[in-house]
């Protein structure tokens, strides 16, 4: 018996072990927040350019800049923090 469990022992292939705190696979999407929002924000630059041209003094991007501001801040924290 005690041979037997020697070779079982040492056929097992070892799985790579996850990082440190129970963080495996957590910080691999940390761009995919910034990559959506930047996507939208083209699509909405271009729909605004598109239908009105003339626009100088835009209130949208009162909020637009703030909220890109938050979501890559966000973002490298949550990659650094890795």
């Amino acid at each position: 018996m005690r041979k037997l469990s020697r070779f079982c022992r040492v056929s097992r292939q070892r799985r790579p072990t996850p990082p440190a705190g129970g963080q495996a696979g957590k910080g691999r999407n940390a761009l995919l927040a910034p990559f959506a929002f930047f996507t939208v924000f083209a699509a909405w630059e271009w729909l605004v350019t598109a239908r009105t041209p003339e626009a100088n003094i835009r209130v949208d991007l009162l909020l637009i800049w703030p909220a890109a501001l938050v979501v890559v801040v966000w973002s490298l924290v949550r990659t650094l923090r890795r």
